[in-house]
This record gives structure tokens, C-alpha cells and sequence, in this order.
């Protein structure tokens, strides 16, 4: 069974092998199982080797708070980068994941409001103990495309470029998804007050 499991995995991630004995099921020894395992093991450790970090999260988090504050702007509000939250130690990234998924959801209800399309991404928020650094990467980099297009409705708007703040800590991540919370609650104020603002402010409908 864990020979067939092996063997799967390699045939999944299309892993070639030096050895044919891999074809040979039937007649694999214990040690034939170990070298599949093992070979499993350093191929599927050089496909992750860019592991994601709280850091690679806190830039994109960060690139999208610099959207949003071009975005602001256009709405005249004095508050375009809010006062950074209270430091709050010991975040784990599923808390960090957590309020990014706020941040997703009232960029939801902005679009929706505004009569634009948001991405229909599937949040997975019911087991977070299952969450991988790639999950919260990956919530971060769908947040920054959506609110990289709502600016992108601005005429003359710029394309902003992300840098890499160095070595962060979940506590910090989730310290700087605060600001961007505190932006988007912003934005839907101003949405509510004027719901065809964003879609109509390139003087065209936008559609997704």
C-alpha cells in the first residue's frame, strides 16, 4: 500500500525516477518502498522550496493598502492611510487569514454596491487548521488584484510596485491587514453614499 502511494505521488507530480524497479510493483521490497518514499520526499521538497513567509504576505498586504490610498484619495478623504492598529503579539497566520477574509468580504459588498464583478473565490474559512502559508499568500495576492482594478478605474492611474519589507512576523501582517480594513470600511462609506461612483468613474461601465 505505501509502495502504491509512492508511486502515485510520482506519477501525480510527473517525478521521473533512475530506477524502473518502480514498475515493478509486485515484486518491490521494503527497500525498493523506501527509496520511492525517499525519492518522493526530495522531489516534493524541491517544489516547495520558495516557502512562503509573513514576510511575502506583509508585501502584498502592504501594496494593496498603497492602492487604496490612491483610491482614497480620488474621494477626497483626509484619512487615506489610516493610524496603524495597536501591536498585538503571538497572531498565528490563521489570524491573519482571518482578517484578511474581512477584508475580502467588504471588498465584496463595495463591488457588489457598485455594480462590479469581484473574483468568486472560495474562502477556506471552516478549517483553519488546515490553512498552509500558501493559503494566506494567496488571499493576499487576490485582494491586491481586486483593488489594484478598482483603482485601475481612475483615469491616469498608476501601476504601484510591491517591495519586500524583509523578515516579518504574523503579528505584524495581521497589524498592517488592520490599516487596509480601516481602508475598505472607509471606501464603503463613501460607496454607500454614492454607489455608481466607482463603476462610472472612468465615464464607462466596467465589467469583469
Amino acid at each position: 500500500a505505501a509502495y502504491d502511494r509512492a508511486q502515485a505521488i510520482l506519477k501525480h507530480y510527473k517525478i521521473k525516477t533512475d530506477s524502473d524497479v518502480l514498475n515493478q510493483k509486485n515484486n518491490a521490497t521494503p527497500t525498493d518502498v523506501y527509496n520511492a518514499i525517499l525519492r518522493v520526499n526530495q522531489e516534493l521538497n524541491a517544489l516547495l522550496y520558495h516557502q512562503f513567509s509573513p514576510g511575502d504576505v506583509y508585501e502584498q498586504v502592504t501594496l494593496a493598502v498603497n492602492y487604496m490610498a490612491e483610491l482614497l484619495q480620488t474621494f477626497n478623504a483626509d484619512d487615506y492611510i489610516p493610524d496603524t492598529k495597536k501591536f498585538i503579539s503571538n497572531k498565528t497566520p490563521s489570524e491573519v487569514y482571518a482578517r484578511l477574509s474581512k477584508c475580502l468580504k467588504v471588498l465584496r459588498s463595495i463591488t457588489n454596491k457598485s455594480g462590479l464583478k469581484l473574483l468568486n473565490v472560495q474562502l477556506n474559512d471552516n478549517d483553519v487548521s488546515r490553512l498552509t502559508p500558501s493559503d494566506v499568500y494567496d488571499l493576499s495576492t487576490i485582494i491586491v488584484s481586486e483593488v489594484s482594478y478598482l483603482n485601475s478605474l481612475i483615469p491616469g492611474a498608476k501601476v504601484l510596485e510591491a517591495y519586500y519589507p524583509g523578515y516579518k512576523t504574523p503579528s505584524e501582517v495581521f497589524q498592517r491587514a488592520g490599516v487596509l480594513l480601516d481602508q475598505l470600511v472607509l471606501l464603503k462609506s463613501f460607496v454607500i453614499k454614492n454607489p455608481k461612483r466607482l463603476n462610472h468613474v472612468s465615464g464607462v461601465s466596467q465589467k469583469r
